[in-house]
């Protein structure tokens, strides 16, 4: 399973989960987030195992390949109204785009994204509420996610925490999960016992 620890805004916590074995660590370039950080801090920061994975909110493409090359990242997350095409022209290879389950008044219609966009995406994030993220509330829509595709790679985000992991294992089976408000002591703060005891949960697992 791929664990994704978001929102890093320090150095020593990004080091504590790349020797931990997280699969990826993600950094905000949203100007407006708590837990934004410049490109050139980034850019400092070295992984052995993770990758470093961009989060982008209003960035045009243009902007988001400087990024790309000035921070040395690996992975691209895409929030907002980025289209398939957009996806195309960052590379299918190395997008993450984020969808919001409870945004789609039907399954179908939230089905039928999730399609589209696979086509174009490495991996889909499912997150809490209609847009944003970050905030530390769940899925309302969490039934959708058991009829995605096999053959589709995603993540589950929202309010990921101790208390919720075995049940996101157990019922919902995502190939990864992606923490951030829920391993923190505040915002950009990473509680590293939080994500040690959800790292043992998930390795105890799968």
């Amino acid at each position: 399973m791929l664990i994704k620890v978001c929102g890093l805004t320090r150095y020593e916590d990004v080091c504590f989960c790349d020797k931990l074995g997280i699969n990826m660590v993600g950094f905000i370039f949203y100007p407006k987030s708590p837990r934004f950080i410049y490109p050139e801090k980034v850019q400092g920061f070295s992984c052995d195992f993770a990758k470093k994975v961009g989060v982008f909110v209003k960035h045009d493409i243009c902007k988001i390949n400087k990024i790309i090359e000035q921070a040395g990242l690996d992975l691209i997350q895409l929030h907002g109204p980025y289209s398939i095409n957009d996806c195309i022209k960052i590379g299918t290879s190395r997008v993450i785009k984020v969808i919001w389950p409870d945004s789609f008044k039907t399954k179908k219609d939230f089905l039928n994204e999730v399609r589209d966009y696979s086509r174009a995406c490495k991996y889909l994030l499912f997150d809490a509420g209609t847009k944003g993220g970050g905030h530390g509330i769940g899925i309302k829509n969490i039934e959708y996610l058991r009829d995605i595709p096999n053959d589709i790679s995603w993540l589950i985000a929202g309010g990921v925490c101790l208390n919720n992991i075995s049940y996101f294992l157990g019922h919902i089976s995502p190939h990864g999960i992606d923490m951030n408000s829920g391993v923190e002591s505040s915002p950009g703060i990473k509680d590293k016992k939080a994500i040690l005891k959800i790292f043992k949960k998930i390795k105890e697992t799968r």
